[in-house]
């Protein structure tokens, strides 16, 4: 079965920025808009073989899988055959100006603020908010993939220069998105060899929106304990590195080779979350903060962890088929 190409997951310099990037991208606007769609639809593939059939139940929890090239077939494959892996497009926007040059958009987006109301159709989205209290809602902002050859495009940035392919638009809408049987959630991560691997192994988790609130639910409880309360009562960020036990979901992956050091949190038989650490300090499992709007309580850059918000916030995929929706919770990648 054809997966998601690696380089797409391991292209250079990712991170756990969203839309208001973490490292900002002069390429990417943030501004919210209300003002009327377009009247420009860009064109959508409904001859493509996405989508699930009508009665597909998911089995419950996470599906494990690691990726390998397959020299006979020219790409990676899963270990996994589950239909989710095909049934929807999974992609994340490229490091170094590559963009997401998809091959297919959106439609405009609904009034509403119901992601239910979404057209058929890619899109990039970014978690901005969700509520511990209510764990089975998130909020999230979500942004028109459109082709570079229409009007939509004329002030895409990545659509300059005569590119070809589907960009997202500058600008965004907010949407609450249940999280039920109908959402998808895939997540990935590149960790270090296991058995007799010499190099790095990736890896694959599918899950629906029950078990995606689950693991959001543990990974602010977890983020709560050991980065948050200890930062807001006078520790700094190496004496949280320093005091994480050897019980905890967090630690830090350093891959042999030219990859930065990354964080990681993973759960017993759940996905592993990766996100970026401090360049100054390696042995720091501590998310990176550039940006004091994204640090908790508007703490100083190297100073302050990320708020959660900003760390479960990368922009990725997502995909509506036909009333169901996937997303790709993309991690820190090998360049960082």
């Amino acid at each position: 079965m054809t997966a998601i190409p690696l380089a797409l997951l391991v292209a250079c310099g990712g991170g756990t920025e969203n839309e208001e990037s973490n490292t900002p991208d002069p390429s990417v606007t943030t501004a919210e808009t209300t003002a009327a769609p377009t009247t420009t639809q860009a064109p959508i593939d409904t001859s493509s073989p996405y989508g699930l059939p009508s009665d597909y139940v998911a089995p419950p929890g996470w599906v494990e899988s690691t990726s390998r090239f397959d020299d006979a077939v020219g790409a990676f494959v899963e270990s996994v055959d589950d239909p989710r892996f095909t049934a929807f497009y999974w992609r994340v926007e490229g490091c170094c100006e590559a963009g997401l040059e998809a091959t297919f958009g959106s439609p405009e987006l609904p009034d509403s603020d119901d992601a239910t109301d979404l057209g058929d159709g890619l899109y990039i989205a970014a978690i901005s908010d969700w509520d511990p209290a209510d764990p089975n809602w998130l909020t999230m902002k979500i942004w028109r993939v459109v082709d570079c050859d229409s009007d939509d495009a004329s002030e895409v940035y990545l659509c300059q220069d005569g590119r070809e392919g589907f960009e997202a638009l500058e600008t965004s809408q907010t949407f609450r998105v249940r999280l039920d049987d109908n959402f998808s959630v895939q997540m990935s991560a590149t960790l270090e060899p296991v058995g007799d691997d010499e190099y790095f192994t990736s890896y694959s988790w599918l899950g629906q929106g029950p078990a995606f609130a689950t693991f959001l639910s543990e990974l602010h409880a977890a983020y709560s304990v050991e980065a948050i309360q200890p930062y807001r009562s006078g520790e700094t960020l190496s004496g949280i590195a320093t005091a994480n036990s050897d019980q905890s979901g967090f630690r830090v992956v350093a891959l042999d080779g030219p990859w930065a050091p990354f964080g990681l949190w993973q759960q017993p038989g759940g996905p592993a979350f990766t996100y970026m650490t401090s360049f100054d300090n390696p042995e720091s499992w501590v998310p990176m903060c550039f940006d004091s709007k994204f640090c908790v309580d508007n703490g100083n850059p190297g100073e302050a962890p990320l708020t959660f918000e900003t760390l479960i916030g990368p922009r990725a995929s997502l995909h509506v088929v036909r009333g169901r929706m996937a997303f790709l919770l993309r991690g820190a990648t090998l360049g960082g």
